[in-house]
């Protein structure tokens, strides 16, 4: 029986172990507690894994007396710490560190995409002179963003400069985050997920994101997602040959990516990828779709080195929304019950209650609530999404003075 250090302890993924007869040794932060879903848990290690010194000589004790196998995270702040665990005890990384590190550090992987002909001219910028000098060549309008970003935190568009706004960005005593700017790429986009088998990729499905827009405190929050994705048969061709060439050029050989990309005017670009399952519910829309899950299909390769699959039919699309809002009080919240029982209706969270104070949407984390459908359509999947979050369910609010 295999024996995997988990690092984050993702429902899905103990769901997932206890179903292939892997256990488990999983590290997540003290405050979450031993799940539910615990049955393939052999052990669970209440640490901050991202900053408790004693990690790894409490994982070299355990190792020694219970050999791990592989350590694996699905979570995109532990895939770094993943990779280098393998390699402090012993053990070969189904995913080397210096790839994770290629997709986790933005500049890195722009790097590794240079002479790409589906990269976007970017470079990392630490001053306001940094970014003139980036301007000057590429002209406007750009993107700026933290380099090691995540929920759409901080990113900005540009169409002029702005001395007061990036001198907010690059204070002048030089303390701040590293950022990178790229050239905007106008036109919609796509997350591909995908997995390797040594080196040969196959594309699980195509979602179509959906984002705030022109208005909001951060426009480009996502907000939907829907898959698969509305293209002709020419356009998922490009969006494939761009992924493809991304996750070649980052030297993924192994598991699974998440790949985003626009299709703009002169042809796919890749904005970033991950060595990872997407974030946002994706995988539970692939699997709705496709019936492939992910996460087993991933612990399957790692561990027990089977499950090798081609393209997956689709079987019918699934969509996503989340539930935003203007800064406010919840007074109360209407069509929950109702919006439950519609046709096609998965899944319908809420992350707010009466009572709650709402400020503004800073990034994906301010997000109230989502709501996931199916149906036989990606058209009417993604219309019963947006039915259920901008008429059924309403937010009776009250001004916060």
């Amino acid at each position: 029986m295999p024996h995997v250090l988990l690092i984050g302890g993702m429902t899905e993924v103990l769901a997932a172990a206890a179903r292939l007869d892997i256990r488990l040794t999983v590290v997540d932060r003290p405050e979450r507690g031993m799940p539910d879903e615990g049955r393939a848990v052999a052990r669970w290690l209440g640490l901050d894994f991202l900053t408790d010194p004693g990690l790894l000589p409490v994982l070299k004790a355990i190792h020694k007396e219970d050999p791990f196998d592989q350590v694996l995270s699905f979570g995109e702040n532990a895939l770094q710490l993943a990779a280098q665990l393998n390699l402090e005890l012993g053990l070969e990384p189904m995913v080397p560190a210096d790839v994770v590190a290629c997709t986790r550090d933005k500049v890195k992987m722009r790097a590794a995409m240079a002479d790409s002909p589906y990269s976007v001219p970017a470079q990392h910028v630490s001053t306001v002179a940094d970014f003139q000098a980036f301007v000057q060549a590429q002209g406007y309008p750009v993107i700026l963003k933290p380099e090691r970003g995540m929920g759409s935190y901080g990113v900005i568009r540009l169409d002029q400069f702005d001395e007061a706004l990036l001198r907010t960005v690059f204070p002048a005593d030089g303390v701040g985050e590293d950022y990178m700017v790229e050239r905007f790429v106008e036109g919609p986009e796509f997350s591909v997920e995908a997995f390797s088998f040594h080196g040969r990729h196959v594309v699980l499905n195509i979602h179509q994101k959906a984002k705030l827009g022109e208005g909001w405190a951060n426009p480009y929050i996502e907000v939907g997602h829907v898959g698969p994705a509305m293209l002709s048969s020419t356009e998922q061709e490009q969006l494939r040959q761009a992924v493809f060439d991304c996750l070649d050029r980052v030297g993924l050989q192994e598991g699974p990516s998440h790949t985003e990309v626009i299709l703009g005017s002169t042809g796919a670009r890749i904005v970033e990828t991950h060595t990872r399952v997407g974030g946002d519910r994706i995988a539970q829309l692939l699997q709705l779709a496709t019936e492939v899950d992910v996460f087993e299909l991933t612990l399957r390769w790692f561990c027990l080195q089977q499950g090798e699959i081609t393209q997956p039919d689709i079987q019918q699309a699934a969509a996503i929304r989340f539930l935003v809002s203007r800064p406010g009080r919840i007074v109360a919240i209407h069509g929950v019950d109702e919006a439950r029982r519609l046709p096609g209706v998965v899944e319908l969270v809420l992350n707010c209650a009466a009572g709650d104070e709402v400020g503004e949407m800073i990034d994906s984390y301010d997000r109230l609530g989502h709501v996931i459908c199916t149906a036989a359509t990606a058209a009417a999947a993604e219309a019963m999404c947006r039915k259920v979050v901008d008429e059924i369910i309403q937010l009776e609010w009250a001004p916060v003075w």
